[in-house]
């Protein structure tokens, strides 16, 4: 994360938080598959678009926050119910990757 840091800090000009880390990364979608060393025992942090369709033995879903998921756009489209639906959809997804627990 080292170099990851003073990549932001020349972007953004601000100390990198964990917080921001996160939500960068959420931006970038799961980059690390296409690593020549890539470790099939490291965490891997993903968009849920990007786990459908995989299985793994421990799930975190993270920034589940009121306005992310659902967006507040879905939420304030009420006459369109199919963006909402597709949000549910996307969850249940997120929550069926997890072989054991999820989180």
């Amino acid at each position: 994360m080292n170099k990851y840091e003073k990549e932001y800090e020349n972007d953004f000009g601000t100390k990198l938080t964990i917080n921001d880390f996160i939500q960068n990364l959420a931006l970038e979608g799961d980059l690390d598959n296409n690593q020549p060393n890539h470790n099939k025992n490291a965490l891997k942090l993903m968009t849920i678009h990007s786990a459908k369709g995989l299985e793994f033995k421990n799930v975190f879903v993270i920034n589940m926050n009121e306005n992310i998921l659902p967006s507040s756009r879905s939420i304030a489209a009420t006459n369109n119910k199919a963006k909402l639906a597709e949000e549910r959809r996307i969850v249940y997804v997120a929550y069926t990757r997890a072989k054991h627990n999820l989180w």
